[in-house]
C-alpha cells in the first residue's frame, strides 16, 4: 500500500507538473499572439490615418489652387484688404 500511494502521488506531481508546464506555454503562446494582433492592428490605423490625411491635404491643396487662380484670386485679395 505504501508504495502504491507513493507512485500515485508521484504520478499526480508529474501529471500538475505537466499541465503547469502547458499551462505557462499556452500563457505566453498568447501573449505573443495578442502583442502581433496589436503590431497589426495599430499598423492598420496608422495607414488609415496617414492615408486620411493625405487625403485631406490634396483636397485642401486642390482649394488652394483653385482659390489662387483669376477670378478667385483677386476676390480673396479684396477680401484680405477688407
Amino acid at each position: 500500500r505504501g508504495r502504491t500511494a507513493e507512485a500515485l502521488a508521484r504520478g499526480c506531481r508529474d501529471i500538475t507538473g505537466a499541465a503547469s508546464r502547458a499551462g505557462r506555454k499556452l500563457d505566453s503562446a498568447l501573449e505573443f499572439q495578442q502583442e502581433q494582433t496589436d503590431a497589426v492592428v495599430k499598423g492598420l490605423l496608422d495607414r488609415a490615418l496617414q492615408h486620411s490625411v493625405e487625403k485631406v491635404l490634396r483636397a485642401f491643396g486642390a482649394s488652394l489652387k483653385r482659390m489662387l487662380k483669376p477670378p478667385y484670386a483677386s476676390r480673396w485679395m479684396e477680401r484680405l484688404a477688407d
